[in-house]
């Protein structure tokens, strides 16, 4: 245990059926914040090159959330940041009290997409300070908001819903790859970015514009990742992806529908282990 870490377009949009619970009330649910500016303590990648507008771009996200209602739940800096937050427990990590044990999670962080066993996979860089041997979270390891009755639910149920993942190749050029496991279980959206993301003044205020529209109100998700991501000066390109479940349709229309019109008050997505068709999109600013 960490010191300080407490435990297209269509215009008919599908009915809810009888499985479908109503959306959450924000002031029910909480939030967790971690960013990486800093790796000279982290015993594993003390050479990793540090990052000057992380940390603000996740301190004024925290603002925006708890503006608009949700809880904070936990926000960690550098050293706090390890590779279990984001690792599923029944794969030796500590999701469930950490980036599944929240229904929004967010880092800043670099990122990578390298291939392994020919499959292209997301890496954060995070931090280990005590000794161990990575500072990386595979996507491939984790698992979030699964059900009691699946075997990764069994001890710890996921809670994730949304993911906000502001480095490098977090929905890169193969998303359905990086994010299969994830999705078979759980999650709404994941948003990020396709290829190399700035760190930058003109950037740090990206997440906090999307959280206002998209959970200070109820803007379509895709517009509002879209939208915050432009810049007149950095040309990020922004990625988001999602997946059918059990309860959201089975065709292609009601795929696409979800991916461009997809709110925040839409019931929860479920998922039975199952591996199911994902639509992305991207767009450069």
């Amino acid at each position: 245990m960490k010191p300080g870490k407490v435990f297209v377009m269509m215009a008919m949009i599908f009915a809810m059926t009888s499985v479908e619970a109503a959306a959450q009330s924000l002031s029910s649910m909480e939030y967790g914040l971690e960013a990486m500016s800093d790796w000279s303590s982290c015993t594993a990648c003390s050479s990793v090159s540090s990052l000057s507008y992380t940390q603000s771009q996740i301190n004024q996200l925290d603002t925006e959330l708890n503006s608009d209602g949700m809880s904070k739940k936990f926000k960690f800096f550098n050293t706090y940041v390890w590779p279990s937050d984001l690792t599923e427990d029944y794969l030796g990590g500590l999701d469930y009290a950490y980036g599944d044990g929240v229904e929004l999670y967010a880092i800043s962080s670099h990122g990578g997409s390298p291939t392994i066993n020919g499959s292209q996979v997301y890496r954060p860089s995070m931090c280990n300070a005590s000794g161990g041997t990575t500072c990386n979270a595979v996507s491939t390891s984790m698992v979030f908001g699964e059900q009691s009755t699946s075997i990764y639910g069994a001890t710890y149920p996921g809670r994730a819903l949304w993911l906000i993942l502001a480095t490098c190749h977090s929905v890169d050029n193969y998303p359905t790859q990086q994010w299969r496991l994830p999705f078979m279980y759980g999650l709404e959206m994941v948003m990020g970015y396709k290829g190399t993301s700035a760190d930058s003044p003109f950037t740090d205020e990206v997440l906090a514009d999307f959280a206002e529209n998209a959970f200070g109100g109820e803007s379509k998700f895709k517009q509002v990742w879209f939208s915050a991501t432009e810049d007149w000066y950095i040309d990020d390109t922004a990625g988001i992806i999602t997946c059918h479940g059990t309860n959201t349709g089975t065709t292609t229309e009601d795929l696409t529908n979800r991916l461009n019109n997809y709110r925040r008050t839409w019931s929860k997505r479920y998922n039975d282990g199952t591996e199911r068709a994902c639509a992305y999109a991207y767009h450069q600013g």
